[in-house]
Formats: structure tokens, sequence, C-alpha cells
């Protein structure tokens, strides 16, 4: 069962992968997500509100295309954000299993889960008797 109350921040500046990268969050159970597509955008969250959210995946491209005072945003992310995910869009996009993958490590699955498919958890069967 996954953890509903984790944040997860999400930029890439392709908005159909950045949509389908939302949609595999939801197929997996989570609902809390912002999508964010420009650098300025992700520039704003990472001075203001990035510790606001638990988790972070961003497109590595994006997140190099940012300039902070300070330092690159990928520092100051890793630390402000634990975990974060970033992919390279041309080499290997995102797909639902890597996205499964990296969420089964933040938020792994109950020891318990294995559990809910044997009859005597699930209790009397009707159709048993017949």
């Amino acid at each position: 069962m996954p953890n509903k109350q984790l944040k997860i921040l999400v930029a890439d500046s392709s908005l159909p992968r950045l949509v389908q990268i939302e949609k595999y969050l939801n197929r997996l159970g989570y609902y809390r997500v912002l999508a964010l597509q420009s650098s300025e955008d992700l520039r704003l969250m990472s001075h203001s509100l990035i510790d606001y959210f638990d988790v972070l995946i961003a497109n590595k491209a994006l997140a190099s295309n940012i300039k902070t005072t300070s330092a690159s945003l990928l520092q100051p992310i890793s630390h402000k954000t634990n975990p974060t995910l970033l992919y390279d869009c041309l080499d290997s996009p995102p797909d639902i299993e890597l996205v499964q993958h990296f969420m089964a490590e933040i938020d792994p699955p109950s020891p318990w889960a294995c559990l809910k498919d044997l009859a005597w958890i699930k209790g009397p069967n009707k159709e048993r008797g017949k």
C-alpha cells in the first residue's frame, strides 16, 4: 500500500513525458504530484518550497540548465530533497518499471502485502461451500 502522504515534484520540459510520469505515479497509487515544465519554475522551487516535497523526479537536462548563485541546482536539491531521481531523456526516458523500482525503494511495500491473497487471511468464502 503506497504512502498517500508523499509529496512528489516532477520536472520535465516535455509535456507528454511529464504527463506520462504523472500517470505512472497515479497508477502506483501516488496522487500528490506537482508537475513543473520550465527550468524557471524549478529554480524558484529550489529556493523556496523544495523542502515541502518528499521526492523529486527530474529531467537531468532541465535541472542542469538552472543557474544559481551558490552552486548548481543538483547539489542543493540532493541535500534538500531526499530521494531524487534524475534521468536523461535521450538515453533512457523513464518507464513504468524505473518509476516503480524507484518508488519501491522510497516507499517499500508492507511486509504483510504478500499475505493479502491467502484464503485464510481473507476469511470464509461463500463460493468454497459449493
